[in-house]
């Protein structure tokens, strides 16, 4: 797994800037980080399945909520692992006017609380639930010596988006921004979206004539 020295050694050789003359190791880490936030949005906006990871959390008798995972940022699904069901995430407006639902059917994410509220948790039970999400990736923190995320799989991808942005930074403008964002994403994109899983339509049978 790179670190984030190794990134930032790469972007200097590309930029012929090796001796931090032109722009700060400082600076450069401060792209790289920038970058990492922009490829986090898109693997997730995608779907892509390596972003994603799954933990077992258990219910508490009488207890009407789960803490969320440390590490929690955005949720795909909540199953109940004795039935394989997935329980109904639900918004605010149909949670209050929820009236005696049938147990472990609904829940709502409170960010605030750093919880999910399961309606109607039972009193002399407890439940599996099997929680799919996306991880937390906050870059604020890291260092040169901090590992890249996503096992390196983007980071050819976030060298390059690092390096076009540092050539151009100067003339910067909209356009170029967007065209930087437009290519990080479509890289991404053939990359990994083969991989994520997709539904298809049944067809019929087929009828020679």
């Amino acid at each position: 797994m790179s670190l984030l020295s190794s990134i930032i050694t790469d972007i200097q050789y590309q930029i012929e800037d090796t001796n931090d003359t032109r722009f700060s190791a400082a600076y450069k880490l401060n792209i790289v980080k920038l970058a990492i936030r922009r490829a986090n949005r898109i693997v997730q906006r995608n779907g892509l399945q390596f972003a994603k990871k799954y933990t077992d959390l258990t219910t508490t008798d009488d207890v009407a909520y789960i803490n969320m995972p440390a590490d929690f940022d955005v949720d795909i699904g909540l199953w109940n692992t004795g039935t394989n069901e997935q329980l109904t995430k639900l918004s605010e407006d149909t949670w209050e006017e929820l009236v005696d639902p049938e147990a472990n059917m609904f829940y709502l994410l409170d960010y605030v609380n750093s919880r999910i509220l399961i309606a109607n948790t039972p009193t002399d039970s407890t439940t599996t639930l099997r929680l799919w999400y996306y991880p937390t990736v906050d870059p604020s923190a890291y260092t040169t010596a901090s590992s890249m995320p996503w096992g390196g799989r983007l980071d050819d991808v976030i060298t390059q988006y690092a390096v076009m942005r540092l050539m151009n930074i100067s003339e910067m403008d909209a356009s170029m921004e967007l065209q930087l964002l437009q290519d990080m994403e479509a890289q991404i994109l053939e990359a990994y979206k083969p991989l994520t899983q997709t539904l298809q339509e049944k067809k019929g049978w087929l009828i020679d004539g």
